[in-house]
């Protein structure tokens, strides 16, 4: 006769028929496995532009907070967007929550594009870009060699592409940009405002990437320049300027120089006379930036329009 078991034993047979009897290791008291959900895409639309066309110079508006302001309309209608959405019946203040444009230099004629993160339904959209197509005459054509919908397009004398790389975001560039222009498929949109900004801005190498026709010469030792634009629906704008200089010494140097441009550009010289026709900006070195920022009056911001109006090449 086999001698009785053990108590030990016996639990330990015990347990191992009830983890068998149940499927294996699983007790029934186990948590579910939930796979989390796959992180949004990034916000890197603008990032991504600037690579297609290796653009030195950048500029996002957020048309939410451009909406209320006096300026809003005209703001719409400039160059580059303006043309391209008013041939495709999109109106920019209703339809476009923020609009990206890049470029290679000031003077670029072709090395353009822009970005539309927009609230179009699909119909809307195809209805769109057929109606660019239509305004372009013989040379509009809807391309069917694409992975999303494209179309060139012809407005004001210049052909472009426009592609609809996401349901969000409508894509307008040179033929010669198209195909890297899909690169923008897996992007999630244009970056959210910070703070309160209605409009950024960024240069590298300023003094030849903004080089143009109006345009003073800037110090050659400011590698990389910034600004920002905050909107009052007073319509005043408040604009903030910030450079990166060689070293702080250069820096500082940089700063007088660009006090003494500023002062330049608001003076008016009348045979003897000589008038201020605007506040200047008094710019100031932190190590081995260069910062200015002005309040900018509604007078001066549709100046500063036109201006841009009229210098777009």
């Amino acid at each position: 006769m086999s001698a009785p078991l053990s108590r030990r034993t016996y639990l330990a047979g015990l347990a191992g028929y009830l983890l068998g009897a149940c499927g294996g290791h699983q007790t029934g008291l186990e948590q579910p496995h939930i796979t989390p959900p796959a992180p949004p895409p990034p916000r890197d639309a603008d990032q991504l532009a600037r690579r297609v066309v290796h653009a030195k110079l950048g500029a996002l508006v957020h048309m939410d907070r451009v909406r209320p302001h006096p300026l809003a309309p005209r703001l719409a209608s400039m160059d580059p967007w303006g043309p391209l959405f008013a041939a495709a019946g999109i109106d920019p203040l209703k339809d476009v929550t923020r609009a990206f444009v890049a470029a290679a230099t000031a003077h670029s004629k072709k090395a353009i594009i822009v970005v539309a993160e927009h609230t179009l339904s699909a119909p809307r959209l195809r209805q769109a870009m057929l109606a660019m197509v239509k305004q372009s005459g013989p040379s509009g054509k809807v391309l069917r060699d694409y992975p999303v919908a494209a179309a060139r397009v012809v407005v004001r004398e210049r052909t472009s592409v426009v592609l609809a790389v996401t349901s969000k975001l409508l894509v307008i560039t040179a033929e010669k940009y198209a195909r890297a222009a899909l690169s923008l498929m897996g992007s999630g949109g244009l970056p959210v405002p910070r703070a309160d900004e209605a409009a950024s801005g960024e240069a590298i190498s300023p003094a030849t990437s903004l080089s143009a026709r109006g345009v003073p010469p800037l110090p050659r030792s400011l590698k990389h320049g910034w600004a920002t634009v905050v909107l009052r629906r007073s319509g005043d704008a408040l604009v903030s300027l910030r450079a990166l200089s060689t070293s702080a010494e250069q820096a500082q140097l940089d700063a007088d120089e660009l006090s003494h441009i500023a002062d330049a550009q608001t003076t008016v010289h009348i045979g003897p006379l000589t008038m201020q026709v605007a506040e200047s900006i008094a710019f100031r070195a932190e190590g081995t930036m260069v910062e200015g920022e002005r309040l900018v009056t509604l007078g001066e911001l549709q100046l500063l329009m036109g201006f841009l109006a009229s210098n777009v090449e």
